[in-house]
């Protein structure tokens, strides 16, 4: 093979291997999987929260006497107890529905000039539920008729607080909605994610003195939800 001939042939291979190295569909590079433009988020708190009138009372009361012999005084206080249960079984309260707390008798002791015994103390201590608030005066004044010394405390309740809650949660969603429509100023956006938030709701307001003819039944109770929630 002549000299011109294997000059030729080299520039061939040459020219082949630089057509090859070419990439097809032209210049090469690499394409980025984030082709979508991020958008802004906003976190923001929602609450709710609603005044609620009481539906139930737990009533606690004591019956006290007081007698030279123990016998005798411990005798009168278990019998008023016992006239209290039949008042109460009047309003639909029965035996099984009023809890006991204590019955304790003492002595009680004159020291001005020496120690003598004034007499021994018997005191019971009971508690029932009112369902209805309606009936409490009355209940309480039919109570003092047949004996009970006092009135130790009332507890205003509201004895089932799910399904209100429930209405606060979703009313909680709904004002955070409206702070994000607000701060990404938008007409609507789109809920990501949210967290119920814990908050602590006293279901009962309590009272510890009393005028037994007229009980105040104005008291409130406050309830209350929290979401921490995301829209973009």
């Amino acid at each position: 093979m002549s000299k011109m001939s294997i000059q030729g042939l080299a520039i061939c291979v040459i020219v082949a291997l630089l057509v090859c190295a070419i990439p097809f569909g032209g210049a090469s590079g690499i394409v980025s999987a984030d082709t979508v433009e991020n958008e802004i988020t906003a976190t923001v708190i929602g609450e709710s929260s609603i005044k609620v009138d009481p539906d139930r009372a737990n009533v606690s009361v004591s019956i006290q006497n007081v007698d030279m012999d123990v016998n005798e005084s411990k005798e009168a206080t278990l019998n008023l107890y016992a006239s209290a249960l039949e008042c109460l079984q009047v309003w639909g309260i029965e035996r099984p529905d009023v809890n006991v707390s204590y019955f304790r008798t003492y002595p009680s002791y004159d020291y001005q000039e020496c120690r003598t015994l004034t007499g021994y103390y018997a005191v019971l201590n009971f508690s029932f539920m009112v369902k209805n608030l309606d009936n409490l005066n009355e209940i309480l004044d039919q109570l003092f008729n047949v004996g009970i010394t006092t009135i130790d405390h009332i507890n205003f309740e509201v004895s089932d607080i799910s399904g209100i809650y429930n209405d606060l949660l979703a009313q909680a969603l709904d004002n955070a909605h409206d702070k994000a429509c607000t701060l990404l100023n938008k007409a609507e956006v789109e809920l990501l994610k949210f967290r119920e938030e814990n908050v602590y709701n006293c279901t009962s307001v309590y009272k510890s003195t009393f005028d037994a003819t007229n009980i105040d039944l104005t008291s409130q109770i406050t309830l209350s939800a929290k979401v921490t929630a995301t829209f973009k």
